[in-house]
């Protein structure tokens, strides 16, 4: 009888010892399944990074803009002219 109980012993640490090395093993997979996909994504962001910006000449046309309306004074009820009466 004390055989037959060390032998389930034996039993359920060979399966608590296959269960950890299971997750070792997925963990393992996991992160070449996460590294494959982060591989496929460089390739995609380098395929869009070659191709020309849909919307280049409406950002050039904005940035003119925006370099206008900085250099445009800015008039404000709050601001001292020099025009104003002494």
């Amino acid at each position: 009888m004390v055989l037959g109980y060390f032998g389930i012993g034996l039993m359920h640490a060979n399966v608590e010892g296959t269960k950890s090395e299971w997750r070792a093993m997925k963990a393992v997979l996991d992160a070449g399944n996460h590294s494959l996909r982060l591989g496929k994504n460089l390739s995609d962001y380098l395929a869009q990074s070659c191709k020309p910006f849909d919307h280049e000449a409406r950002i050039k046309h904005l940035r003119a803009r925006q370099a206008q309306l900085n250099a445009a004074p800015v008039l404000s009820g709050n601001t001292v002219s020099s025009f104003a009466p002494a």
